[in-house]
């Protein structure tokens, strides 16, 4: 087994990502710079496994978790771009009861036009 440091940059490219939508579990297949293929899952409850034969933590793991994090970073700054625009541009409901009850259609006064 080569180990890996700071000097030895090795490059992980994701070919697919797969969601299991049931338990949360996403599953990656990535390719090494030698161009040997492993599977990588991460499972919800934060454990996560590769099939390649490194018995401790591998290069894999650890390139898919830099690129799930930022994923789920750049998710969440989107949500809450999105919250805002969407509260700057609807009322809320609690403004439209308010104005419900402000209104004459809600009052026992009969209809016309001219007053």
């Amino acid at each position: 087994m080569k180990t890996i440091n700071a000097t030895q940059l090795r490059t992980v490219t994701i070919l697919v990502r797969y969601t299991v939508k049931a338990t949360g579990t996403i599953i990656l297949h990535v390719e090494n710079d030698k161009g040997v293929r492993y599977f990588c899952t991460l499972n919800e409850n934060g454990t996560q496994s590769c099939s390649c034969p490194a018995t401790k933590e591998c290069y894999h793991l650890k390139a898919v978790n830099k690129v799930e994090t930022a994923r789920k970073a750049e998710w969440n700054a989107y949500k809450a771009k999105l919250a805002k625009h969407l509260a700057a541009t609807y009322v809320s409901t609690s403004v439209v009861t308010d104005l419900v009850k402000k209104t004459a259609l809600t009052k026992n006064v009969g209809f016309s036009i001219l007053r």
